[in-house]
Formats: structure tokens, sequence, C-alpha cells
């Protein structure tokens, strides 16, 4: 795990590393973590017209376990 990542955060972000598959989530508490990545440059969170879409740069693969 990366350091200062807790296990939420990290799933989120192994997740996002797949491609953010359907049924993972039963719920929305991801995105709370989603936001936390964002703010940190690991993941980049796209919204349109009330969809919701995240995408890995650079700097969140080199994070990925």
């Amino acid at each position: 795990m990366h350091q200062g990542l807790n296990e939420q955060q990290q799933a989120v972000l192994d997740w996002v590393g797949r491609g953010c598959p359907d049924g993972i989530w039963t719920d929305s508490t991801y995105k709370v973590s989603a936001q936390a990545l964002q703010n940190r440059g690991l993941i980049k969170i796209i919204k349109r017209r009330g969809s919701w879409n995240a995408q890995l740069p650079d700097q969140g693969r080199q994070h990925l376990t």
C-alpha cells in the first residue's frame, strides 16, 4: 500500500486502475476516497451530465499495488 493511503483509498485507486468496473461498490462512499485521491494527484475525476468517472494519470499508476 502506498504510504499515506488508507485501505479504502487504496481499494479505490486499484478500482480506478482496473477501469472502474461496475458492481464493486454498493454505495457511493468511494467518492469521498476518490476525492482525496484526486487532491493528491493520483486520479482524475470527470463529472458530466450526472455521470461520474475517474481516470488514472501517470502519478496514480506509479502507486498501484
